[in-house]
């Protein structure tokens, strides 16, 4: 077959697995075959799905920016979920999904805020972050601190002491029509090249930790570059490609797939992979059992541990890394070493507000993609004032004393670093009307008093920012917000979406003494009192 929108069946298929809606799918097995970058051993995925085939009930959830987010049948992830529920409903029990992606934010606020999502025994998570992973175009990632964070994430989802199965997908803008995504070849406009830094970051990562991954941009990307040329409304590009960037984008931006199309393709990309593996376990199944009876191979691979000999450290509730993840791909991206982060986003921020003047609570619906309320504590003036009281004493253990120097900067630096804390605000940035906040420390502990300038004119977009401040330790620390009269943008709107807690300094490892104004962490050290650095 080719690699256009055809119709295909998956007949082949439906004699080995339950089909009980007759699924089928519209891609060419060839596209299908393309979007799999990477199967892995899916030795975790085989526990998993062999629950599944024994009728036992599993746990999902789903990480993830916008593109996951969305509501009901317009997030792949929801209509993967429904395939599983209805195709292989438990004997006993049953089964358990949350969507817990999070709109306008990247890895490093999931990672954050990862122990406040998810239950620590989930079976299976689904990871998307196409387009909040990091810039498109990068050589080094070590110069965009979201993959770091997507690093980081992986890898503590993969200590959890269930060990759960990861699937990763993908979703590219490469694939729009917006004018960035052009050159002139001949004096036509093509597609910008294949190679995109945050994506091909993403499948290396898949790669070095033998996790399955599924790229739309793999699976579609020779079929919109034939199609994507000068006029795309072009009736007769139109005939000779039945699939164009409009066909599966919401705009010309591409930044999120479109309900009709996209989202329904990133859904039968994930089904198809989910389906050949169930496929290939049945058929090796059948070969192992005896007198047609599966059960007990089915058994004996969902029972079986994915790492041997590996105990849960039960002070800190994660697996050991170094015994079941090599190295870092970014040199000293190390997770955090316990499952001991607190982070408080939407209503549940309303505990931590001691006082609030001129801050109010909202509760906003993005409308135009349908995701969930995006909450939290909004300001429109100059002059508000918002007061947090944190709990910032939970103690841990330290490391080495020269990994944990790395963290004392200026009125910090009198106090071991054992006596400090990180205090991360996850804060709306955008591109207008957007003020200036100063924060300091009020009563009951201490930090350097930093400036945070919301205004982002870069990009044409709203995005989750986290910024981080390190503390000292006290039992009720309170952080102070006050919107100045100082605006970039003409402005006073802030608004704070979350605040995480964590008594290990060392999570911001490769954070410190790096300034990533716009690109999406900020961890902020004051080398003079107000400056950022």
């Amino acid at each position: 077959g080719n690699d256009a929108w055809s119709p295909w069946g998956m007949e082949w298929e439906e004699a080995e697995l339950p089909n009980p809606n007759k699924w089928t799918t519209d891609l060419s097995l060839d596209m299908l075959m393309k979007g799999v970058v990477h199967r892995g051993t899916q030795r975790r995925l085989d526990r998993v799905l062999a629950k599944l085939l024994l009728g036992q009930p599993i746990s999902i959830v789903a990480l993830g920016g916008s593109i996951t987010a969305a509501k009901g049948d317009g997030s792949w992830a929801n209509r993967v979920w429904a395939h599983i529920r209805d195709t292989f409903p438990p004997t006993e029990g049953e089964h358990k999904f949350v969507n817990a992606a999070v709109p306008a934010t990247g890895p490093q606020y999931m990672y954050a805020c990862l122990e406040s999502k998810i239950s620590p025994d989930v079976d299976l998570v689904f990871l998307e972050y196409g387009n909040n992973a990091g810039p498109e175009y990068v050589s080094n990632p070590d110069e965009a601190i979201e993959m770091h964070g997507y690093e980081k994430l992986i890898r503590k989802l993969l200590r959890l002491p269930n060990t759960p199965a990861l699937m990763m997908m993908t979703f590219s803008t490469v694939i729009g029509q917006h004018n960035d995504n052009y050159r002139i070849q001949g004096g036509q406009k093509v597609l910008k090249s294949y190679y995109t830094g945050a994506q091909d970051f993403q499948e290396m990562i898949a790669k070095y930790y033998d996790l399955p991954i599924v790229s739309i941009r793999d699976a579609v990307w020779s079929t919109i570059r034939r199609s994507n040329l000068v006029d795309t409304n072009n009736a007769a590009t139109a005939a000779a490609h039945s699939m164009t960037a409009a066909t599966i984008c919401q705009d010309v931006s591409c930044l999120h797939p479109n309900h009709e199309n996209g989202v329904r393709l990133m859904a039968d990309m994930m089904i198809f992979f989910l389906r050949s593996v169930l496929s290939h376990i049945k058929i090796k199944a059948s070969f192992k059992s005896k007198g047609g009876d599966m059960h007990p191979y089915l058994h004996r691979l969902a029972d079986a541990p994915v790492v041997a000999n590996v105990k849960e450290d039960e002070q800190c509730g994660l697996l050991d890394s170094e015994a079941i993840l090599p190295a870092p791909v970014i040199i000293g991206n190390l997770e955090d070493g316990c499952w001991t982060r607190k982070c408080f986003s939407g209503s549940g921020l309303k505990p931590m507000v001691d006082h609030e003047d001129g801050f109010v609570f909202t509760n906003k619906e993005i409308s135009q993609w349908g995701h969930a309320a995006k909450m939290g504590y909004v300001a429109q003036e100059a002059g508000a004032e918002l007061i947090l009281e944190l709990d910032t004493s939970k103690t841990f253990e330290a490391h080495a004393a020269e990994e944990m120097e790395y963290y004392v900067k200026k009125s910090t630096e009198a106090y071991e670093t054992s006596e400090l804390a990180a205090v991360t605000l996850g804060v709306l940035t955008s591109y207008e009307n957007m003020g200036i906040v100063v924060v300091s420390c009020r009563k009951g502990c201490k930090c350097d008093e930093t400036k945070i300038d919301a205004h982002h004119p870069e990009k044409h977009e709203s995005v989750t920012t986290l910024y981080a401040v390190t503390t000292t330790r006290a039992k009720n620390c309170q952080i102070h917000l006050k919107v100045l009269e100082d605006t970039a943008s003409g402005g006073h709107r802030f608004k704070v979406l979350a605040v995480a807690i964590d008594a290990d300094v060392r999570s911001f490892a490769n954070q410190g003494d790096r300034q990533h104004q716009g690109d999406g962490f900020h961890l902020l050290y004051s080398d003079k009192e107000g400056d950022e650095s």
